[in-house]
């Protein structure tokens, strides 16, 4: 599974050159609002962007050590092209969708479209997640064997 490790690889290390890129946009914000209103730094639309920029390079890191630890699995190659697709569905959420809502602005409704699948994206990485742990585990637990 080699392939699909360095796919992730640079998935990630891509992921994290977008995430670091995109720092300016917020360093122009913070920087905006100081000079003219500091209570925008309080804002929705900033507190996400923030927020979005974070877990972009935190998926940025999970893509990395997935196709790292991806020899370490028991699980097979099917199984390990859904979970990438999986960690993909979290990268997307976290980089794109949390900009959109942020664009969207805040919501006093529980028939939000946007949380709503941002929240089943972010549920497949949970899922990717927990079946690659359990994964490594099984092969540790086979190794001990």
């Amino acid at each position: 599974m080699p392939r699909l490790g360095l796919f992730n690889i640079a998935l990630g290390f891509g992921v994290l050159f977008f995430a670091a890129s995109a720092g300016i946009f917020l360093s122009n914000d913070v920087t905006k609002y100081i000079v003219h209103d500091k209570e925008l730094l309080d804002s929705w639309s900033y507190i996400l962007k923030r927020s979005a920029h974070a877990h972009t390079n935190l998926f940025g890191m999970l893509h990395v050590l997935f196709g790292l630890t991806i020899p370490y699995s028991l699980l097979n190659s099917k199984m390990k092209l859904a979970q990438t697709i999986g960690f993909g569905c979290g990268t997307a959420a976290m980089a794109f969708g949390m900009l959109w809502q942020a664009w969207q602005g805040p919501r006093d409704s529980i028939y939000d479209a946007t949380g709503f699948i941002l929240g089943t994206l972010l549920s497949l990485s949970l899922l990717a997640m927990i079946t690659h742990a359990a994964g490594v585990f099984a092969k540790f637990n086979k190794r001990e064997a």
